[in-house]
């Protein structure tokens, strides 16, 4: 929102998440066209004295996506710079559907267009099917598939 204190949180060199949130000062209005960096300064609470001149980070700048559905990364597959998901109908047909990547996270994407949350799709094995197959499928519990992505190794 304009005029009011852009909130952040700050990942450090060695993956942990900051305590304190921080706030967006100043942005610089220089774009970098080859690295697509814009240097900002975020100012941040400092009372333990962990954080020390130079050191470096990586700024979490939150950001609201509304009706956004997310999916493992594993469960779709890139064809000309498009990414693509393979949805199941009811019948067990295999459909190949273009998605709309909003946001990357660790094992996920934000999917802010393509697929919608009551549909099925399919979880992995997507070298193996073609669209159009008809397969026998068995539905797994979101969660647990969400859980087992941070054991997932391709």
């Amino acid at each position: 929102r304009k005029g009011a204190a852009q909130k952040v949180k700050l990942e450090l060199a060695n993956k942990e998440i900051y305590p304190e949130t921080g706030t967006i000062e100043t942005i610089h209005s220089d774009f970098n066209s080859t690295s697509g960096n814009i240097a900002f300064r975020a100012a941040f609470n400092n009372p333990r004295a962990l954080l020390r001149y130079g050191q470096t980070g990586k700024i979490l700048w939150p950001k609201k996506i509304s009706h956004a559905v997310i999916v493992p990364q594993k469960s779709t597959f890139e064809i000309l710079d498009k990414r693509f998901i393979f949805v199941v109908d009811k019948a067990g047909v295999i459909h190949e559907r273009e998605i709309k990547v909003a946001r990357e996270e660790p094992h996920v994407y934000v999917v802010s267009s393509g697929i919608t949350p009551d549909e099925m799709y399919l979880l992995e094995r997507q070298n193996k099917l073609d669209k159009g197959d008809k397969i026998s499928y068995k539905l797994i519990d979101p969660k647990s598939a969400m859980e087992s992505l941070e054991l997932y190794a391709e």
